[in-house]
């Protein structure tokens, strides 16, 4: 589960579960966008909080989004052909 369907399911608003996790409400936004991956530290507080709900594995599969996202542009880029067809939807 993401953070986002989290906090819907559960019915926490952002400023609570920042609070719980120790950092700014503008801070959770971004990680609820995807804009900053959280530390392994701070993902650890989040599996916490959310009783496993939301695991640091969560968190690698968007860094490894943005990674691939990276290399893809990069390469379109260079000019070379590029596949999105590996990216999940």
């Amino acid at each position: 589960m993401q953070l986002f369907e989290y906090m819907i399911t559960k019915e926490v608003s952002q400023a609570s579960l920042a609070e719980r996790i120790g950092v700014s409400q503008p801070t959770l936004s971004r990680y609820i966008s995807g804009d900053v991956v959280p530390s392994v530290v701070t993902a650890l507080k989040i599996q916490k909080i959310t009783n496993n709900d939301v695991p640091v594995e969560a968190w690698l599969t968007i860094k490894d989004d943005i990674q691939d996202a990276i290399r893809l542009v990069q390469a379109a880029q260079r000019g070379e052909a590029v596949s999105y067809t590996h990216l999940r939807a």
